[in-house]
């Protein structure tokens, strides 16, 4: 018997061999595969099926047949002095058959590692065996095959909002890709690659994050191939970019602000934009035409002149057809006082003090009207189409202290836009006597509807039109978090309000005390100025601009990592990462004896801010997670900047 030395051995015979065992084609007397190895550094060994040589690049190794007496004809492959690390084993099918192959490993000590591995082939098929293969005693060579496919899911980072069971996006949407191949008894082979494609383009191999400029309806198909030649099934997502989450205000035909607003975000407009009065604007400006006065201000840039935006580029058409059809109005519950809350005209109805709770779900409404320190509360995604006038009159609070991107509002004009008949709006108890002073008299709000405050308050409205797109009115003292998109309406706030979320309309009156804030502007939309404003930056068009004092530094370097509630007692602890902005922030959470049990990548622009720092927050969901110890690793990166790495523990007691 040869001395033992350290080897990778496919089937023993003697110490070094690699041997296939009682393998036949049916009803013959020959071998219906043949074998190659192909080591770390790209060596090959055995059969070269390009064009049938055998070849024995692999330092000292064989290939050949062995033909014993009174026993079937087997192969051999012998690797003598075996390197550390990854060896592919290709079995490759000359005819049908069925075949058993016997592996064995022997590390620096003489230990012997064995693994018997069967199969049936066809003519001109390839399977794959990998062998992780160690010389160290204790540790184990793992031997494998990987006949299932990688999986892939796609990352989609914000702004984003969900509508109509629509998933929307905006221009500077992160979007990217997170695979992983399923280990199978002791490895796996890993990701080759991942490729995708967009709209039935052409396949392109995904290198890293990237976003969709062009407005509208996307297909995006994906899939995976792992270094074993298993191909993932395609999957799909429909992502609809929308220049919605942008923005706090769009009026494509005219914006005009005047008296005290203070809005946090960018503006635009096709045609003209107002800022009269003590107005701020935290964000740029777009539009046409820009007439600012001289106690105004915008910390952004001005761009006049701007590329036109697309008023309708979401296709109402087919959402209404949908929804009037079906929706979820028959969930709808009674008001706090008992009342059903949807009038005999199809109109959301909630007045007197009253209070009415919407669960997720898609509602159509022909109308809403809140009055009357009324509320309306909500829990969940919820989408209203509403093809009627929006009346939020007086002390009112809608989706308070909710995220505005869980409640949306569509207003179609395909159904109603028709004759009505249109009493005045008044809403008392709003202005105080300095306001009175500052904001009284009347005014012509566009072509179709007169204002007036009168010497005691009260806000008046009159239409000038019956026949008129549906009209929103925001009025009096008001809370709003919701984003509304009504590409034909005229949105007219009037009063001390409080709006968070978006406002997409074709005209907008903004008029008193107000506070709009867009969620989403944590910075500028770099993507979308170098994108639309390349062909019109020159000095006539491109003001000077401010940078607003105390906003968020957004360079990429570590602040601050913890976890909160910690330890998390039957609730959802969150994990929050200060680091700036970052093109990517991976989280891996394992247990305590180092499983990893769950990994989330978080991409686009931070979540939060929190004490004047951009942060990124992800809530671990731990309904399934059992109590104890758990180790979370974060690993945040940025192109050109050193990556950042931080390891801490969280507690969960369920």
């Amino acid at each position: 018997m040869k001395m033992i030395e350290k080897n990778l051995i496919l089937l023993v015979v003697l110490f070094t061999s690699l041997v296939i065992k009682n393998i036949y084609c049916e009803d013959k007397e020959q071998l219906c595969f043949e074998l190659l190895v192909i080591d770390t550094q790209g060596k090959r060994t055995g059969y070269d099926p390009s064009n049938g040589d055998i070849i024995e690049e692999i330092f000292e190794s064989s290939y050949g047949d062995e033909i014993p007496i009174d026993e079937p004809i087997y192969k051999w492959l012998h690797i003598p002095r075996p390197f550390r690390g990854g060896y592919t084993l290709y079995v490759i099918g000359k005819d049908t058959g069925t075949y058993e192959i016997e592996i064995n490993a022997i590390n620096d000590t003489g230990d012997f590692y064995v693994k018997k591995i069967s199969g049936s082939i066809t003519q001109n098929e390839i399977k794959k065996i990998f062998i992780n293969y160690s010389p160290t005693p204790g540790e184990p060579t793992h031997i494998f095959e990987d006949n299932i496919p990688p999986i892939t899911e796609i990352e989609v980072g914000g702004p984003k909002f969900e509508a109509f069971g629509v998933n929307y996006i905006s221009k500077s949407t992160k979007i990217c890709f997170n695979s992983t191949d399923p280990i199978v008894v002791e490895g796996a082979s890993g990701v080759k690659y991942t490729e995708y494609r967009i709209d039935n383009s052409s396949w392109v191999v995904y290198t890293g994050t990237f976003t969709i400029f062009k407005e509208g309806q996307h297909i995006i198909e994906y899939r995976s191939i792992d270094n074993a030649s298993n191909v993932e099934e395609i999957r799909s997502s429909v992502l609809f970019v929308t220049e919605l989450p942008n923005y706090a205000l769009v009026g494509t035909e005219k914006i005009n602000l005047s008296g005290k607003i203070d809005v946090e975000g960018s503006i635009r407009s096709n045609d003209k934009v107002y800022l009269i009065g003590d107005v701020v604007v935290g964000g740029d400006v777009y539009s046409k035409d820009v007439y600012i006065t001289k106690n105004s201000t915008v910390t952004g840039n001005v761009i006049k002149d701007a590329p036109k935006i697309n008023p309708y580029s979401i296709d109402l058409t087919q959402i209404v057809g949908k929804v009037i059809k079906e929706n979820d109005n028959n969930k709808i519950p009674l008001t706090q006082k008992g009342r059903k809350p949807i009038d005999k005209k199809g109109r959301l109805v909630i007045k007197d003090r009253d209070t009415l709770t919407l669960s997720s779900g898609i509602y159509y409404f022909d109308g809403i009207e809140i009055t009357g320190k009324s509320e309306l509360k909500t829990y969940g995604c919820v989408s209203i189409l509403c093809t009627g006038d929006i009346k939020i009159l007086g002390k009112i609070k809608v989706n308070q202290d909710k995220p505005s991107d869980k409640f949306v509002i569509f207003v179609s004009t395909y159904v109603s836009s028709t004759k009505r008949n249109f009493e005045d709006i008044v809403v008392e108890g709003v202005f105080g006597e300095e306001d009175i002073k500052e904001f009284e008299g009347h005014r012509d709000i566009g072509d179709d509807l007169e204002l007036n405050i009168d010497n005691k308050g009260k806000i008046h409205f009159k239409p000038k039109k019956a026949l008129r797109p549906p009209d929103i009115y925001i009025c009096g003292k008001t809370e709003f978090n919701g984003m509304i998109y009504a590409p034909k309406s005229k949105l007219t706030m009037v009063g001390i309000n409080n709006y968070v979320g978006n406002i997409f309309t074709d005209e907008i009156f903004v008029l008193g005390r107000v506070n709009i804030k867009n969620p989403n502007s944590i910075i500028v939309d770099s993507i979308s100025l170098q994108n639309e404003v390349t062909e019109t930056n020159n000095t006539n068009n491109m003001m000077s601009a401010k940078v607003l004092e105390g906003t968020p530094d957004p360079t990429f370097k570590l602040r601050d990592v913890y976890s909160y509630p910690n330890p998390a007692k039957q609730t959802n602890p969150k994990i929050h990462i200060e680091c700036g902005i970052a093109d990517k922030v991976e989280i891996k959470i394992y247990n305590i004896v180092g499983e990893l049990i769950h990994t989330k990548v978080l991409v686009g622009l931070p979540n939060v801010v929190y004490n004047n720092k951009y942060a990124y927050e992800y809530e671990w969901d731990v309904k399934d997670v059992s109590s104890g110890v758990y180790i979370y690793y974060i690993y945040a990166e940025k192109s050109g900047e050193k990556p950042i790495k931080v390891v801490k523990k969280l507690a969960i007691i369920m």
